[in-house]
């Protein structure tokens, strides 16, 4: 499992169309974002706010598929 990462402009409101996804207000205000760095793949979709490095293989092993 890999992720692929692309940045992404924060949004409190979004146009009609396309892919969006909610994240609450509070905790959008308190990091005080203007860009977050998605990390995804077929599976998962990470969001991480600026200034946090994730370890990548640790993040793939921490995903199991329900049996």
């Amino acid at each position: 499992m890999s992720f692929l990462r692309k940045k992404y402009k924060v949004r409190r409101v979004t146009s009609a169309g396309g892919h969006q996804i909610s994240l609450p207000p509070g905790w959008i205000e308190n990091k005080n974002l203007q860009e977050a760095e998605v990390l995804y793949n077929s599976d998962v979709v990470v969001i991480v706010p600026p200034g946090i490095k994730v370890n990548e293989k640790v993040l793939e092993g921490a995903f199991e598929r329900e049996k």
